[in-house]
């Protein structure tokens, strides 16, 4: 189910179905790339919970493995959590905002509950999302989430991105080592990226990155919860009018195949909270 939300020329289109964002409009211009196919390439999903892969789909916790369902299958790995799909219930709607929540588990490869709930706001500045995830298990769960939404690039959009470290993978797009970020600045057409940088530097709390085009200028923002980012470049976004340029700019709580390196854990009736979200 589709609603909408808006403030002035913003509007806000989100599908309780994985509370994803589908639309993103400022004077009807797309700040997010909507899709032809609203599945393809877990555009505008919630990745939880866990973001990014887990080898081989399994994990161990507590002493128990745990096997998750391999939806990467060329890689051999779980991919972006569940979150994506299920459906999430309304538990508020204003004019410019809604709460969306659910319980994220799964009996065998993730017998824990959490529970999510999503803010999505509009406002003078722009677009806010906040989290807040409650472990409601009797145990402690391993937790992580990210967001995946597209935005609209030509070969001459550049992006300022202030991340001290680039997360080096081998072939199963695995963390294996990391490097110092040479990229703290590039143009969208001289990068080829499906990578993950760390050590985000901050003003006030608050990490900025922004997407400069000719005609238009946003800044993606994340708080100290998103200490990672994900960068994921395709010049075959499959948009509503043909084949797109794009690029994802993912706020994650930690990096690809952490429930097996070191678990993010919440603590029973321990609370993630997060803010990320995009001025425009």
């Amino acid at each position: 189910m589709k609603k909408q939300i808006s403030f002035g020329e913003l509007k806000l289109e989100i599908d309780t179905f994985g509370a994803r964002i589908t639309k993103f409009t400022k004077a009807n211009q797309e700040i997010m790339k909507s899709a032809s196919d609203e599945l393809q390439g877990f555009n505008g999903m919630v990745l939880a919970p866990w973001p990014n892969r887990i080898a081989d789909g399994k994990y161990q916790f507590g002493g128990i493995e745990y096997e998750l369902e391999i939806n990467e299958t060329d890689r051999n790995n779980a991919l972006h959590g569940f979150a994506y799909k299920t459906e999430f219930e309304i538990s508020s709607q204003s004019t410019s905002e809604i709460v969306l929540w659910a319980t994220l588990t799964e009996p065998n490869g993730y017998p824990f509950h959490i529970d999510l709930q999503l803010s999505y706001r509009l406002d003078e500045k722009g677009f806010r999302c906040d989290v807040l995830a409650t472990n409601n298990s009797i145990q402690a769960a391993p937790f992580g989430i990210a967001f995946h939404p597209y935005y609209p690039v030509d070969d001459q959009t550049k992006i300022s991105m202030p991340a001290k470290t680039h997360i080096l993978t081998n072939n199963q797009m695995i963390p294996i080592s990391d490097q110092p970020n040479s990229h703290k600045e590039f143009l969208f057409g001289d990068v080829d990226f499906d990578d993950c940088f760390t050590e985000l530097e901050r003003a006030n709390l608050i990490a900025e990155i922004e997407i400069q085009s000719e005609n238009r200028s946003i800044t993606l923002w994340q708080d100290e919860a998103f200490d990672y980012v994900m960068v994921y470049t395709t010049n075959d976004f499959e948009a509503i009018d043909g084949k797109a340029k794009a690029i994802a700019i993912e706020a994650q709580s930690c990096p690809a195949n952490a429930f097996n390196t070191n678990p993010p854990l919440l603590q029973p009736a321990e609370s993630f909270t997060g803010s990320w979200g995009v001025w425009v």
